[in-house]
């Protein structure tokens, strides 16, 4: 679609275009005080904006020292006694506020074995289940490098526990702390080189929501070999509605409950069938009766699953092939470079064009998880309307850029233009700051 096309478009289908005038003033994101186009930051007005603060464990770990592993009560006591656990006569006896006293070898036994063995940070007294204080078992650990990666196991548990504050999802020690309000925004780790949500930690997933995410990832798990094994395998007989397994290669199956003989592949009746097996080749949708079984609801159900999780699958192997058309854009951005056929800059187009089309396909891959899970409403309608018109433009943006030398400059930052707008307009509607 050419940059006149898009502008027509706007002023005279409007059932196309409303929709977008609620989401944009007139302030044009991708135009200077001068008009001229395409010179302002892309984020400017970008809906996934978070801002946060980054720090590293050991500063965190200073912050929250002071009062984290404070003294607490702990009573001593050096009269001679009998350890009810060693049965020793001992003179160096510790309690908690419980009062349940043992001796100190007892204590560090106890607290350093735990430690070893389990990484344990939460214990509890010997005898209660009264909680042991930070400092105490800081006292009762055998050695330093135990008693710091006590510390910042500790510390780590703090985090995971604050709203306000995660860790990353990668290797590194980095901790990300939210400015305001938490929200499920993007945060994006240099070190790791990974951008996943604030609040979950799973891949960044605008705009479906933390609780779809989870959701959706444990359906893939739970039902992607079920789903295939399903689909190519078994059928309802046409007769009793039974679930079949196929066992065989031949395609005339006998219900083992009913004795009903029929095809395989038409579930037509095998008597009239022999004479008329071309009949196979021919697609008919499924009759409204079939879907009435719970085998039939169940198959259904499964074929909306499979619906959307083609598409998202397919997105993701589409985001991994275009990778490889950005690399091959930079060699042959560098190669013209270095023959002195114009600079960075007037190149530089292209690799803006080729991450604007990464940054959309990553959020129409998460529209599917969303839809999978949204009702059938006249909002559903409309969702999938900005849907269908993103697709539209990122695979024009697409043909445009994989075909370069046949498209020039002014048509690639145009459509790159469109496609920004129309994945901020999605987002604007449907991934609120407020979606958890």
């Amino acid at each position: 679609m050419s940059g006149n096309e898009y502008e027509n478009s706007d002023v005279t289908d409007d059932d196309d275009d409303d929709c977008y005038d609620t989401y944009y003033d007139d302030t044009d994101p991708f135009q200077d005080d001068n008009n001229n186009n395409y010179t302002t930051n892309i984020n400017t007005n970008d809906p996934e904006q978070f801002e946060y603060k980054t720090s590293t464990l050991n500063e965190v770990q200073t912050r929250f020292e002071p009062s984290t592993f404070s003294s607490s009560y702990i009573h001593t006591s050096s009269i001679p006694d009998i350890c009810s656990i060693c049965f020793k006569n001992q003179t160096n006896f510790e309690s908690l506020v419980c009062n349940h006293a043992f001796c100190h070898d007892c204590w560090t036994q106890y607290i350093d074995t735990k430690f070893q063995y389990q990484n344990c940070i939460n214990y509890e007294c010997m005898k209660c289940d009264k909680r042991i204080p930070h400092n105490f078992v800081l006292q009762h650990l055998s050695s330093d490098s135990r008693k710091e990666l006590y510390k910042k196991l500790v510390v780590k548990a703090m985090i995971q526990n604050n709203p306000q504050m995660t860790l990353c999802s990668g290797t590194c020690d980095r901790v990300f702390e939210a400015i305001d309000k938490p929200i499920p925004g993007r945060v994006e780790c240099e070190l790791c080189n990974l951008k996943f949500c604030f609040q979950c930690s799973l891949s960044y997933h605008a705009p479906a929501s933390c609780d779809i995410m989870r959701n959706w990832f444990k359906k893939c798990r739970d039902d992607s070999e079920t789903a295939n094994y399903i689909s190519a395998n078994t059928k309802d007989c046409p007769k009793c509605k039974v679930c079949i397994e196929k066992n065989g290669g031949c395609n005339h199956m006998s219900c083992f409950s009913c004795n009903h003989h029929f095809c395989w592949m038409c579930l037509g009746d095998w008597k009239t069938h022999e004479n008329n097996y071309y009949e196979c080749s021919k697609y008919r949708g499924q009759p409204q009766s079939q879907l009435e079984t719970i085998q039939s609801r169940a198959r259904e159900a499964l074929k909306k699953y499979l619906h959307y999780f083609e598409r998202w699958d397919n997105h993701q192997r589409s985001l991994k092939l275009e990778e490889q058309t950005r690399a091959k854009l930079l060699e042959k951005i560098e190669q013209n470079i270095n023959a002195q056929n114009g600079t960075y800059i007037d190149w530089q187009y292209l690799e803006k064009a080729a991450d604007s089309l990464a940054k959309a396909r990553y959020t129409l891959m998460y529209t599917y998880p969303y839809a999978y899970y949204q009702e059938d409403t006249v909002d559903r309608n409309l969702f999938e309307n900005i849907q269908a018109q993103l697709e539209v433009e990122i695979e024009n943006l697409s043909y445009q850029i994989e075909r370069s030398t046949t498209h020039n400059r002014g048509d690639i930052e145009n459509q790159r233009h469109i496609v920004e707008r129309r994945r901020q307009t999605l987002l604007l509607k449907y991934f609120p700051k407020s979606n958890s």
